[in-house]
C-alpha cells in the first residue's frame, strides 16, 4: 500500500492529509525497459531490503521510505550477463526533463577487449501527476558518464516585444467619507517590459527604475509621500532599479507548468502614513473585498456557519476545499530567487472625530493611550532572501514553503516594531545610529591606512565626525519622538476638537534647521498657553448657549482641563519642534527619502466633485486656495481657474482668476498671494466691457470698499469665458436656494 501525505494551510491551520494512492496518481514510478538487467531501487540512507525490485521489461511505483532523509534514490544494476558486475548509481528525482547516461565496462579483461560497453540511459519526466524514472538501452557511447544536460537552447528566438514607458502615473480615486478623493498617486519612471518567445520557452522581464506613491487623501497630511525608496540618489542615477521581475516558462512540459526561473528584486523602501490614510484605504477596498467574498460564498468551507448546524453533516468534516488545494495543477519550479524585502515603517496616530458626547472622556483617554502605544518611527521590517531549487509541488505546497520561510522573520520584525515605538524614544533607531557611528569610527581609518598615512588620518576624521553626527542625531531623534508622543496624548485629553485640528495643521510644517525649530516651537508654546486661557473663558459660555446648564458644566470641565493640558502639550510640542530642527541641521547633508509629492493633488470640480484629465494649473490653484488663512476655504468646491494676463511686457502683473461655488478669488501667480476675494452671494450683476469684466457687489466688504471689482485681460475670449463661469456659479447658487426653500 502506498500512502501520500499532503500538508496544506487553511484559515491559519496546518492540515496533514493522508490518503491512499491509486494507479493513476502515484507520486513516483520507475520503468525498467532494459532486456537483461534487473534493477533494485531504494532511498539512500535506508535498508536496501526495503527497496523495490524490478525485473526486465517491468515497471513499479516508488515511494520514499523516510521522507525526512535525503530524497535521493540509489539504483543497483544487476546484469544478467556474467561479464558485468553489479553496480550502483545515485540519482535525484528533483529535476525533470533530464537525461542521465551511464557506461558499464565488462569485468573480464579479455571480454572487455572483445565486448562493447553497456550504455544505460535514465530519463526523468512527468506523466500527468507522476514523476517517472525510465531506464532504456543507450547507443551513444561518446556521451557516457557525462553530467545531465537540460534542454536550455535559448538562441532560437521567434519573437521579441519590448515596451518602454518613460513616465507612468496611476491615480486611485474613490468615494471615501462621503466625498470623492484621489487617495494615492502611483508614479513610475523608466518602466521597461520585454517579452521574448523562444522556441522552447516564454520569458517576461519587467524593470522599474523609480517608484513613488503620493498620499493624496488630504492636503493637510504630515506625510505627503506614502511609499518611496530610501536611497533615492542611487536610484535616480540609475545605479540600481527599484523593482525587477523576470519569469521564464518552458514549452516542453505539457502535463505540468514548468517554470525555469523566477526572479524578484525590490529595493529598500520606506512607508509613512497616518491613521486616517490607512482608514481611507480600508474603506475604499472594503466593497471590493466584499464582492470577492460574495463570489466565494457558494463554495464549501471547512467550518459550518451557525445556521447550518442543523443541516445533516457528512461522515467527515467537509474537505472539498482542502483537497482542491492539494490536488491543484502541479508545477515544477526550477529556480526561484527572491531578494530580501526591507521596509522602514512610520505610523502616526492623529486627531480623529469619534465617539459620542456621552463617552467623549473615555474616548479621549483611550485615544491618548493609543497614541502612546501605536506611533512608530522607521521601524525596520526585513524578510530574508529566498532561494528555492527544483520544487515539484502544487500551489498549496509552495504556499506552505513560503509560510515556513517568512514566519520567523515576521515574528522578529514584530519585536523590532515594539522597539520603534515613539513613546519609548525609538530605541531601535537609536541603537542603529550608534552602531553606524561606531562602525565608521573603526572601518574608515582602517581602509584609509591601507592606502597610506594621509588617507588614514582622513579616515580618523571622517569616522569621528560620523560617530558624533550619528550619536547626536539618534539622541535628538529619541527626545523628539518622546516629546511629540506626549504632546499628542495630552492634546487628546483636552477634548477640544478645534485645538486638535489646529495642532494637526501646525504639525504639517516641518522645521528645516534649528532656527526654524525654535521659531515654530515658540509658536506652539504660545498657542498652547493662549488656547488654555481662552478655553476657561469661552468653553462654559459656548456650552451654555448650546445645551443650557448641562452644556455649561461640560464646558467648564473642558475649559479647566484645557487650562492645565494645553500649555503642557504646547511645551512638549515646542520641545519636539526644537529637537526636530536640531536633528535636521545635523543630518542636513545626508541622503534622505523623498518628502514632497511628485505632483500637486488632483483638482475636483463643482459640488459633485467630478474629475477630468489632470490639469497642473488647476491642481496648483486648489493647493494655494486650501492654504489661505489656515485652510479657511478648503471646504469650498472648485469650479474653474483662468490666467488673466494684463500686460505682455509685465508678466509679473499676471493674475489667476479662481471661481468656486461660494467665492471668487484673484490670486497673484508670482507671489502666490490673495489680491481680492468676493462671496458669490454678494454679487449683484456682471458686465463685460472693453478689456475688462466688471463684477458689481450688493454691498462693499471690509477689504473691498467699492461695490465693483474688475478683471483685466488683453484676451477678450478669456473675459468672455470668465463671464460664463461666473454666470454658471450664480445659477448654481440660485438652484440651491430654490431647493432649500422647497424643502422648508
Amino acid at each position: 500500500m502506498f500512502l501520500r501525505a499532503n500538508v496544506t494551510i487553511e484559515k491559519a491551520t496546518i492540515y496533514i492529509i493522508l490518503e491512499n494512492e491509486d494507479e493513476d496518481s502515484y507520486s513516483f514510478r520507475i520503468e525498467n525497459t532494459l532486456p537483461d538487467v534487473t534493477i533494485r531501487a531504494y532511498q539512500v540512507g535506508t535498508d536496501e531490503n526495503l527497496g523495490f525490485l524490478m525485473e526486465p521489461q517491468t515497471q513499479k511505483p516508488f515511494s520514499w521510505i523516510s521522507p525526512v532523509k535525503d530524497k535521493i534514490v540509489n539504483i543497483d544494476f544487476n546484469f544478467h550477463d556474467h561479464g558485468f558486475k553489479t553496480e550502483s548509481k545515485m540519482l535525484s528525482l528533483d529535476k525533470i526533463n533530464l537525461k542521465y547516461r551511464f557506461a558499464f565496462a565488462p569485468t573480464d579483461i579479455l571480454l572487455h577487449q572483445a565486448a562493447p560497453k553497456k550504455v544505460i540511459t535514465a530519463d526523468v519526466f512527468v506523466e500527468k501527476s507522476t514523476k517517472v524514472l525510465k531506464f532504456t538501452s543507450g547507443k551513444d557511447e561518446e556521451l557516457a558518464n557525462e553530467p545531465p544536460k537540460p534542454k536550455n537552447d535559448l538562441t532560437d528566438i521567434k519573437m521579441i516585444v519590448e515596451v518602454k514607458i518613460r513616465r507612468l502615473g496611476i491615480s486611485l480615486i474613490g468615494n471615501v467619507q462621503r466625498q470623492r478623493r484621489e487617495l494615492i498617486y502611483i508614479f513610475l519612471r523608466s518602466l521597461k517590459v520585454v517579452y521574448v518567445d523562444f522556441h522552447i520557452a516564454h520569458e517576461l522581464n519587467c524593470v522599474v527604475r523609480y517608484f513613488n506613491t503620493d498620499n493624496n487623501s488630504t492636503l493637510q497630511s504630515i506625510y505627503p509621500v506614502l511609499i518611496t525608496p530610501t536611497n533615492v540618489q542611487a536610484i535616480l542615477q540609475e545605479k540600481i532599479p527599484v523593482f525587477q521581475f523576470s519569469i521564464q516558462v518552458s514549452k516542453d512540459s505539457k502535463q505540468i507548468l514548468q517554470i525555469n526561473s523566477l526572479h524578484f528584486q525590490l529595493a529598500k523602501l520606506i512607508f509613512r502614513a497616518e491613521d486616517f490614510t490607512i482608514s481611507y484605504l480600508f474603506e475604499f477596498f472594503a466593497p471590493i473585498l466584499a464582492n470577492f467574498r460574495q463570489s466565494k460564498k457558494n463554495e464549501l468551507s471547512l467550518f459550518f456557519e451557525a445556521d447550518e448546524l442543523s443541516k445533516p453533516k457528512p461522515e467527515w468534516i467537509t474537505t472539498e476545499k482542502i483537497f482542491a488545494n492539494i490536488s491543484g495543477k502541479l508545477f515544477y519550479l526550477k529556480r526561484l530567487d527572491v531578494s530580501a524585502i526591507r521596509l522602514n515603517t512610520t505610523f502616526l496616530h492623529t486627531y480623529r472625530r469619534k465617539g459620542t458626547e456621552t463617552n467623549q472622556l473615555f474616548n479621549s483617554m483611550t485615544s491618548s493611550l493609543g497614541v502612546a502605544l501605536t506611533n512608530l518611527d522607521e521601524a525596520p521590517l526585513r524578510l530574508n532572501s529566498l532561494a528555492l531549487r527544483d520544487v515539484f509541488d502544487n500551489q498549496a505546497g509552495l504556499s506552505l514553503k513560503l509560510f515556513n520561510h517568512y514566519q520567523e522573520a515576521i515574528i522578529k520584525s514584530i519585536f523590532k516594531l515594539l522597539g520603534s515605538i515613539n513613546i519609548l524614544g525609538n530605541p531601535v533607531g537609536l541603537f542603529k545610529n550608534l552602531s553606524s557611528g561606531i562602525s565608521d569610527l573603526i572601518e574608515k581609518p582602517l581602509k584609509g591606512f591601507e592606502k597610506g598615512a594621509l588617507e588614514g588620518s582622513l579616515g580618523i576624521v571622517e569616522g569621528a565626525s560620523s560617530l558624533v553626527k550619528n550619536t547626536l542625531s539618534g539622541t535628538i531623534n529619541s527626545l523628539n519622538k518622546i516629546s511629540g508622543s506626549l504632546a499628542t496624548g495630552l492634546s487628546s485629553i483636552s477634548m477640544d476638537q478645534e485645538f486638535q485640528m489646529d495642532r494637526e495643521r501646525r504639525r504639517v510644517q516641518r522645521p528645516n534647521d534649528v532656527f526654524e525649530g525654535v521659531g515654530q516651537g515658540l509658536g506652539s508654546l504660545w498657542v498652547g498657553i493662549e488656547r488654555g486661557v481662552e478655553g476657561v473663558l469661552t468653553k462654559p459660555l459656548q456650552g451654555a448657549r448650546e445645551t443650557g446648564t448641562t452644556g455649561f458644566l461640560k464646558g467648564a470641565f473642558q475649559g479647566i482641563t484645557g487650562f492645565v493640558v494645553k500649555p503642557v502639550a504646547g511645551l512638549f510640542d515646542a520641545a519636539s519642534k526644537v529637537t526636530e530642527g536640531m536633528k535636521n541641521s545635523v543630518t542636513k547633508f545626508d541622503v534622505k527619502p523623498r518628502e514632497e509629492r511628485v505632483r500637486p493633488m488632483r483638482a475636483f470640480y463643482s459640488r459633485e466633485r467630478y474629475y477630468k484629465q489632470y490639469n497642473h494649473i488647476d491642481a496648483d490653484v486648489v493647493t494655494l486656495v486650501n492654504s489661505i488663512k489656515k485652510g479657511k476655504y478648503s471646504q469650498t468646491s472648485f469650479v474653474e481657474a483662468l490666467q488673466m494676463i494684463t500686460e505682455s511686457n509685465a508678466p509679473e502683473r499676471s493674475f489667476c482668476f479662481v471661481a468656486t461655488t461660494e467665492f471668487l478669488f484673484l490670486l497673484s501667480k508670482t507671489t502666490k498671494t490673495l489680491h481680492w476675494i468676493v462671496e458669490v452671494s454678494n454679487i449683484q450683476n456682471v458686465q463685460l466691457e472693453t478689456s475688462r469684466l466688471c463684477i458689481y457687489l450688493k454691498a462693499p466688504t471690509r477689504k473691498i470698499q467699492s461695490t465693483v471689482v474688475m478683471l483685466f485681460s488683453r484676451d477678450v475670449q478669456i473675459l468672455e469665458y470668465a463671464l460664463k463661469v461666473i454666470q454658471n456659479v450664480l445659477s448654481m447658487l440660485k438652484e440651491e436656494v430654490i431647493m432649500i426653500r422647497s424643502m422648508i
